[in-house]
């Protein structure tokens, strides 16, 4: 059975889609990506929105292609090329693949009609839809105002709570760059939901009203659970912690009752009841599993 989904893309939603499978295959390559992904952007000094665009695409590549389609740094790079352009950077192409590769000056040509071949077939993948929208910068200004304080207005309570915020919503989304739910929801759709989990799961609905009722509320209810189940499964998977405590109780006893028969732990990509209404949602090894329809 494959690693990965058939004909998966957020810009296409007539088609059947899944979310690939977060096994140790995909999360071992996903990691490999990501860290060559944050260097290479540091290197040429490209902006975070090319570091989480070029995240998305490579999601994206492989819910439709697989693992195994081309050479996977060289797909990195072809991800990062087409991102830097797409956010307006004058890039060479030379430059990423020497930093992608760690290539010698007389190597870099070799690879040079390689990495346009695939960012052709990138593009091809994407069905010619590059522009990916990252709010994340608004919404931690947002939630370093609690109660919609400036910051010269606070209490050093509400301070702190600002802070704490904004470090649990950024540490969330960086790691859900590292998750496949950008082939199946919509960056908007995935930091909404990220906010209204920690803001929820903090107890600070109240500090926090003209974020989550008015300025970035949440997707609709059966969207951001999907979201929510699958932001779960892979922090259970990954072993790590937001920095909500709530939040990290569910990471926590997901990831104890959640062992596959060789000792690695397989979660879907669907869990159907609602961890944010409290119930218990115990994830399912099934490969081929649909996110609730969104």
């Amino acid at each position: 059975m494959s690693d990965h989904a058939s004909e998966a893309s957020p810009t296409a939603p007539s088609e059947e889609r899944y979310l690939p499978l977060f096994n140790r295959r995909y999360y071992n390559a996903v990691m490999e990506v990501y860290n060559l992904t944050q260097h290479v952007v540091a290197k040429l000094r490209l902006s975070d929105a090319v570091f989480t665009t070029a995240m998305c695409y490579w999601h994206e590549f492989v819910a439709r292609h697989g693992l195994g389609e081309v050479h996977r740094i060289v797909l990195a790079a072809a991800c990062i090329f087409l991102a830097g352009k797409v956010e307006h950077y004058r890039m060479r192409a030379d430059a990423v693949l020497t930093y992608a590769l760690d290539l010698k000056k007389e190597d870099v040509e070799t690879w040079h009609d390689n990495l346009l071949e695939v960012e052709l077939v990138l593009c091809d993948a994407l069905h010619f839809d590059f522009q990916r929208t990252h709010a994340i910068g608004n919404v931690l200004a947002l939630l370093s105002k609690p109660y919609n304080k400036p910051l010269q207005k606070q209490s050093e309570e509400e301070r702190a709570v600002g802070k704490a915020m904004g470090v649990a919503v950024q540490r969330m989304y960086l790691f859900s760059l590292i998750t496949p739910l950008y082939t199946k929801a919509s960056a908007d759709a995935i930091l909404r939901t990220i906010v209204y989990a920690a803001v929820s799961l903090s107890y600070h609905e109240k500090m926090y009203e003209h974020v989550i009722q008015r300025e970035y509320p949440p997707p609709p209810e059966k969207e951001r659970d999907g979201i929510f189940s699958v932001l779960v499964d892979a922090f259970a998977y990954m072993h790590k912690q937001s920095g909500v405590k709530a939040f990290d109780a569910l990471i926590e006893s997901r990831r104890k009752r959640s062992r596959s028969s060789n000792g690695s732990r397989v979660f879907s990509s669907s869990v159907l009841s609602s961890a944010l209404s409290g119930e218990s949602a115990e994830p399912s090894p099934t490969i081929k599993r649909n996110l609730p329809q969104f």
